[in-house]
């Protein structure tokens, strides 16, 4: 069976995996004390042939692969540069030890992405504002500005991102343009309510 390491992102330590390898705060084989995000027993690890899998074991906080949170007592499959987290802890499965595995991140790159996702969020609410206020407006002004961040980033994921916030950004413009629309419509028709009632 080939051998299997967990790359910890944050101290650049290769850590050793076997079957029933398990990650928690004072228990396990990995164990972070300092995070307190992270459950008694967070997770295992096992390993069936030649798959490797992730359990969460009803941790407070989930575990997450790629950034997607595990159902409790579920194991999933991992392939090779999968971004494991636990608590604050980012790991990477490889299965090399010399160098950094290609799905690490220095600190401000991973910053930067966490940045990110808080401008997804105003996006998100910015749309719910009516247009006559400025939601569209600032709707834009807010886009434009994580495109032209992420137009800095140059790796691969950055771009897959990118292309993700044009098209929401697109898809926010347009219900906030649909709204409005349905607002002219509404007020025209009670106007023309108005008008024969008064009349």
């Amino acid at each position: 069976m080939r051998a299997l390491f967990l790359y910890h992102d944050q101290n650049k330590k290769f850590v050793p995996i076997a079957d029933g390898f398990t990650i928690g705060r004072s228990e396990g084989s990995l164990r972070f004390d300092h995070d307190p995000l992270i459950s008694r027993v967070h997770c295992r690890f096992h390993l069936v042939g030649s798959d490797i899998f992730v359990e969460d074991l009803d941790s407070t906080n989930r575990t997450q692969v790629n950034r997607v949170p595990i159902m409790p007592k579920r194991r999933r499959r991992l392939l090779l540069n999968d971004v494991i987290k636990v608590g604050d802890q980012r790991l990477i499965l490889t299965q090399q030890q010399a160098h950094e595995p290609a799905g690490s991140q220095d600190a401000t790159m991973y910053r930067k992405i966490v940045a990110l996702k808080g401008v997804e969020a105003t996006l998100s609410t910015e749309v719910q504002k009516p247009a006559q206020e400025g939601g569209s407006t600032t709707l834009l002004l807010a886009n434009s500005d994580l495109s032209s961040e992420l137009h800095s980033a140059d790796s691969r994921r950055h771009r897959m991102l990118e292309k993700k916030m044009k098209r929401r950004g697109a898809l926010l413009e347009k219900r906030s343009m649909r709204r409005w629309s349905i607002g002219i419509a509404v007020a025209s028709f009670a106007w023309v309510a108005f008008q024969l009632l008064s009349a």
